[in-house]
């Protein structure tokens, strides 16, 4: 904790909110680590500022749909902030767990970091201890990165496509440098590879066509089951205006596993779609990575059939 609040009141010296957007994205490729994207948030006259880091291409992958406008609700929106925070909030904004931990290690400043990781399956929000450590590395890289654009270091060159700071380590002098380089989107976004067992392969390949049309999703709704949230999978015909399927899911594991597991029980169950609408790209695509023998067409849009279904789930549970 106190190698955190240390790098944490660097970071708030440098106040890259004061030149760096929210889209000013940093990328870093350190030792160790899957691809890292660091963005800037917010702003000192909003006094709600900090840094998002994403740890894995999923995160990053639903960080970056942020920026897509994707017509969903409320419910929906809660998966694209998967990934770690690092807030800085006036002591008085602080809720009364983060406040004690400040009061009990005798520190308090005019702005106090929190570090926060938020997922879509669960309220909580704390960062476990094993995650502590390398994000304080993280955290530290971060910080001289930056320092590297605010001192001038680095700087853009005259070439026509977007570059960001970037921070990569170098296996030969065990170091690390920074420089601007164009920005790797592409290693930010999720691209799976899947698999039926080898064993099962050969029921999917019986299955005809069925001509539906069809809404699909799994989300977590606000409702629990223990210490986690409940999932609920919603499949619509379009074409004939009714659910096929509309329950509750207890996912074990993570939710893309349940999402095309739960997908390819539908396709057991009623034979190949004729086009499968999903939420964004990242569900098209883990669909999309199932090797069936005889793929439906995936499109991507707004599932208001899903969103009426679990409204009215809401209004009767919650």
């Amino acid at each position: 904790m106190v190698k955190l609040l240390e790098i944490s009141k660097k970071l708030f010296q440098l106040a890259p909110w004061d030149y760096m957007g929210n889209e000013d994205y940093c990328q870093m490729f350190l030792e160790n680590e899957d691809p890292l994207l660091v963005c800037v948030t917010g702003s000192l006259v909003t006094q709600n500022f900090g840094f998002i880091i994403c740890r894995n291409a999923l995160q990053a992958d639903y960080f970056l749909s942020l920026k897509e406008k994707i017509e969903e609700g409320e419910i929906s929106s809660y998966r694209r902030y998967q990934h770690y925070a690092l807030y800085f909030k006036r002591y008085d904004d602080l809720e009364p767990e983060e406040r004690e931990v400040f009061l009990n290690m005798g520190y308090q400043e005019e702005f106090n970091p929190v570090l926060k990781h938020f997922r879509w399956e669960t309220h909580a929000t704390k960062v476990s201890e094993a995650d502590l450590e390398p994000l304080v590395i993280i955290l530290e890289n971060t910080y001289q990165l930056i320092k590297a654009v605010a001192l001038g270091e680095i700087t853009r060159t005259d070439r026509d496509f977007r570059e960001v700071p970037t921070r990569i380590f170098n296996p030969e002098t065990k170091e690390c440098e920074n420089f601007y380089f164009p920005f790797l989107e592409d290693l930010f976004r999720i691209s799976p590879q899947s698999s039926i067992n080898p064993d099962k392969l050969a029921g999917f390949q019986a299955l005809e066509g069925n001509g539906m049309v069809v809404e699909y999703d799994l989300l977590y709704l606000p409702l629990k089951r223990g210490d986690e949230l409940l999932a609920l999978g919603v499949l619509w015909d379009v074409l004939d205006g009714k659910i096929l399927e509309g329950r509750f899911v207890e996912v074990r594991g993570t939710r893309e596993a349940a999402f095309m597991n739960l997908f390819l029980e539908h396709v057991q169950k009623y034979g190949v779609f004729l086009e499968v609408r999903c939420r964004d790209d990242i569900d098209r695509k883990l669909l999309a990575s199932l090797n069936l023998p005889s793929k439906p067409k995936f499109a991507v849009g707004r599932l208001e059939n899903v969103d009426r279904v679990v409204r009215e789930v809401l209004a009767k549970y919650y």
